[in-house]
């Protein structure tokens, strides 16, 4: 446990401080082993060590880790087993776990020099992966450079490079790194002088990362690269990914989707203003009978009455300038009796802004749903990481510049759709042609609805309708939705 602290320790996340905290809290009160335990360190140091790899902001990480406490303290299953799978079915771009293929890429990228405290760390976890019960002390180490820094001054390493120009592509890669207590013996000495110096030299310093050297006559861009994709192969199984049972998988998966269906729709007059639906200075007239008033919209979002008094919601406001007026000191829904420039009221614009965050929570809960669909995602690829959505519609590629997928939704009148969207009218008639057949493999998901092959535009739609109930749970919808889009694909198999 000290070592896994110490290694945690020194990626100097502090702001995972509180996670580590309630795991050694559940570990006394005995809702974990020992081995749970260090399953959990385990896990958390993989998953920070992966992010910064692979170059993952931390900001994301401040609203994360209370929500990952809160759900093991409300878990039934294990808190181990349960952490694994909170941290693999986490998919916003900013909180998830790297993949295998992302972090080996990473790792095998231009520069994994710096910082250089980082680079220790991964070569020391490296070497200490082949010592697990006599792990190996580096302070007084630090990163070697095989190749010098300064090699391109000196013919004998320019010689050991057929292209010299790919050098700072070589030079601080994982393949030529090292560690070593004699940095500055090294120095910019050739590879022979660095094999054979008697202290310290690549031959009578034995370290199980730099195996390579001992028998390397040069040390050329193919010696770098194999060593590199030996280390990198190396860091998947030292730094691994969680592993958690289908079960406690399954179990996250659908509460994420029941969590996740709606954003919560409650929308202050603040947040028309940062959603940019009013602006500092726009006027708000009353619409109530025998009231006038007026007010201006602040810079720092709230409403300004002609008396000069600021009031933070509409409901307040209209009470007081109501009462200045009349002298009725009666409650009234502010909501509904200010009115904006068109004459829409508050309440009208707070739609708007509903509408705006129904959309983006629609399509966030069907990404993360599409996500968990091991056929969507052979098909169109981990939806996971696509950006934030507040538009009516999605659209997705076939590898075709002649149509493409897509789905939409429409709040107000209660549905979605799947469609085959066109823009070569030839292959739309060629589709259109196979009429019967298509109807077939769309039978499951509704009623197909076709534009004419001569109709007078330029596009053209194959579409499916759903009705949805938006104030209710979505998982139906996303399956729907889902489902659509893979029928959509098939159809479009039956062009190429």
């Amino acid at each position: 446990m000290d070592r896994r602290l110490a290694s945690i320790q020194t990626l100097d996340s502090t702001v995972t401080d509180p996670m580590l905290l309630y795991m050694f809290a559940a570990w006394k009160h005995e809702r974990i082993t020992r081995d749970g335990l260090l399953r959990m360190l385990a896990d958390l140091e993989s998953y920070l060590f992966r992010r910064m790899v692979c170059s993952v902001s931390s900001n994301g990480l401040n609203k994360l880790v209370p929500s990952l406490i809160a759900k093991l303290e409300s878990a039934e299953d294990d808190p181990a087993e349960t952490f694994a799978a909170l941290l693999l079915t986490e998919t916003a771009k900013a909180t998830r776990m790297p993949t295998d293929k992302e972090f080996r890429q990473a790792l095998l990228g231009e520069n994994l020099y710096r910082p250089a405290s980082r680079c220790k760390y991964l070569l020391a976890g490296l070497e200490n992966h082949n010592h697990p019960k006599d792990p190996r002390s580096f302070d007084e180490y630090t990163v070697e450079h095989i190749m010098p820094q300064n090699a391109m001054a000196h013919a004998e390493w320019r010689d050991m490079l057929s292209d010299p120009g790919r050098f700072p592509l070589l030079v601080n890669s994982l393949g030529n790194l090292t560690l070593t207590a004699y940095n500055s013996e090294l120095s910019d000495g050739t590879f022979e002088q660095k094999k054979n110096r008697a202290i310290g030299g690549y031959s009578s310093e034995y370290l199980s990362i730099s195996a390579e050297l001992h028998d390397a006559t040069q040390w050329d861009e193919q010696a770098i690269a194999r060593r590199g994709a030996r280390l990198a192969d190396l860091a998947l199984q030292v730094w691994t990914s969680p592993t958690a049972g289908e079960q406690a998988m399954q179990t996250l998966r659908s509460r994420n989707l029941s969590q996740g269906e709606r954003e919560q729709n409650a929308v202050d007059f603040a947040d028309l203003c940062k959603r940019g639906i009013l602006t500092a200075g726009d006027m708000l007239e009353s619409r109530y009978a025998g009231v006038t008033a007026t007010a201006t919209v602040t810079e720092d979002h709230r409403i300004h009455l002609s008396n000069g008094e600021i009031f933070d919601s509409p409901s307040g406001a209209f009470r007081r300038a109501r009462m200045l007026e009349t002298g009725e000191n009666k409650q009234i829904n502010g909501w509904t009796v200010w009115k904006v420039a068109d004459g829409r009221t508050l309440d009208e614009l707070r739609q708007v802004s509903n509408n705006i965050s129904l959309r983006r929570s629609f399509w966030n809960g069907l990404y993360k749903y599409a996500a968990t669909r091991p056929d969507f995602v052979a098909v169109y690829g981990d939806p996971s990481g696509r950006k934030t959505n507040s538009d009516t519609w999605i659209s997705f590629g076939v590898g075709s510049g002649f149509c493409h997928p897509d789905g939409a939704l429409n709040i107000r009148d209660g549905y979605i759709t799947v469609d085959l969207y066109f823009i070569d009218t030839f292959q739309y008639t060629k589709l259109y042609g196979m009429k019967d057949s298509v109807e077939q493999m769309l039978s499951a998901l509704g009623e197909a609805t076709w534009d004419e092959p001569e109709a007078d535009k330029k596009n053209r739609h194959l579409l499916v309708r759903h009705d949805v109930d938006f104030s209710g749970g979505m998982t139906e919808a996303y399956q729907w939705m889902t489902d659509g889009l893979l029928a959509m694909r098939s159809v479009y198999d039956l062009l190429v």
